[in-house]
């Protein structure tokens, strides 16, 4: 391998939810540091562009860069075999996915006024499906052509209960008796999804979550994205990283980034050293 002379390197490649752990790492370096660590950031929208040439990942989208500018220091291509991890982080590994399909169609035992049913083998193909096309699983599909280097998946966290507050854009998708059964497909379809590519699923840590199945709202606040928009020249550099309103649903701030960011030293000590002590049961799986 090149470049491997010092410490491990570890490559985190994500979208937008990405944010939350390099705002984390900046603040709080000591988190992760006997690594050397690089941040590739790619938009969902674009994954289906990544290539590998002669060990090489990069996307061939040129759309990407015209529109979005990420973080500072980050990655346009890396080399995977100067790696000794990766951590993928969001890019469509969501349970948003199965309120979406929830949102107009129920299985019989959950039938509601205006909602089409559909059968289980039904809604059991379209998490598939949707899991199966997500930018994750095509990142990690990439990775695994030119190497099998220990590989973790950071999901999109919980969405903020606050969600449960958006009746008019969302319904009851996420106060019904059938949250509980939205969640556990999910994490079966997430399951099924990734473990015939070998990676490794790190669950949200427990502090995060209220009500059993949401994050709590106080992580939402000074969520930020990877990415910056495009300045124009009148507006100077900016901030580096572009912030979320302080109510949003998906997006979490840097506590929330620094517990993730510890859940990912626990599996690293694992996977790198075994004889190491790991612990990691402050996280619930999401198996």
């Amino acid at each position: 391998m090149q470049g491997m002379a010092s410490r491990p390197r570890l490559l985190f490649i994500g979208n937008s939810q990405l944010g939350c752990l390099k705002l984390a790492l900046d603040r709080w370096p000591q988190d992760l540091a006997g690594y050397a660590i690089d941040y590739m950031p790619i938009n969902q929208l674009w994954t289906a562009d990544l290539e590998v040439d002669e060990g090489w990942l990069r996307s061939r989208s040129e759309t990407a860069n015209r529109v979005l500018v990420p973080a500072p220091g980050a990655k346009e291509e890396v080399f995977i075999p100067d790696y000794h991890a990766v951590v993928i982080v969001g890019l469509g590994a969501t349970v948003m996915h199965m309120g979406l399909i929830y949102h107009h169609h129920r299985l019989l035992m959950h039938r509601g006024p205006g909602k089409q049913l559909l059968s289980r083998a039904a809604f059991d193909a379209a998490a598939a499906e949707v899991l199966l096309r997500c930018g994750a699983r095509l990142v990690a599909a990439r990775i695994r052509e030119v190497s099998v280097l220990p590989t973790l998946l950071v999901p999109e966290p919980l969405p903020s209960h606050a969600i449960t507050e958006d009746g008019e854009e969302w319904g009851d998708a996420w106060t019904g008796a059938h949250v509980g059964f939205l969640h556990a497909a999910y994490g079966r379809h997430l399951n099924d999804t990734f473990a015939p590519l070998s990676v490794d699923i790190l669950g949200q840590s427990e502090q995060t979550i209220v009500h059993e199945y949401f994050t709590n709202p106080v992580h939402a606040r000074g969520a930020v994205n990877i990415y910056r928009p495009r300045p124009r020249p009148a507006d100077g550099p900016g901030h580096p990283y572009k912030a979320y309103r302080k109510d949003d649903r998906r997006h979490m701030n840097e506590e929330y980034g620094r517990l993730a960011v510890k859940g990912v030293g626990a599996w690293l000590r694992s996977r790198l050293d075994p004889a190491a002590p790991s612990d990691v049961s402050g996280s619930r799986a999401t198996r």
